[in-house]
């Protein structure tokens, strides 16, 4: 708990991208389109807070930091994007205390490799189904 309190990043750095198995099990669960869609449904959410917390921060809002990160945490979480979940907290934390510094990039790098992969097990399920239609 004390390393999450400490500098963003610290923690999140050794945190996976991505639990895969969580995300193959929501595959598994939703089936391809339906995981697919998801995919698409976390691009567009997470793209739009993340510009909020973007203006929030800009605007020194506390509280609005504090609710988006949170709800991107939130996010992140279920759909096991482990490194961008952990980065929020601690970027929620830090917003707690005051602290309001740039952490865009490193939310926006987060976020995008976790995309990145939640993208390839997308792929993955309209291989598998061409294979199987075949």
């Amino acid at each position: 708990v004390l390393a999450l309190l400490q500098a963003p990043g610290d923690a999140a750095e050794h945190a996976a991208v991505l639990d895969e198995a969580l995300a193959r099990s929501l595959k598994d669960t939703l089936g391809a389109e339906g995981f697919t869609e998801l995919v698409t449904a976390l691009d567009e959410n997470v793209t739009q807070r993340l510009a909020d917390y973007r203006r929030a921060r800009t605007a020194a809002d506390v509280a609005r930091v504090q609710q988006l990160t949170h709800a991107m945490k939130g996010v992140g979480a279920n759909l096991g994007a482990a490194r961008f979940a952990a980065l929020c907290a601690q970027v929620g934390q830090g917003a707690a205390r005051g602290d309001l510094t740039d952490h865009d990039g490193a939310l926006h790098e987060s976020f995008a490799q976790a995309l990145a992969r939640l993208r390839g097990i997308a792929g993955e399920q309209r291989r598998d189904a061409r294979r199987a239609r075949a």
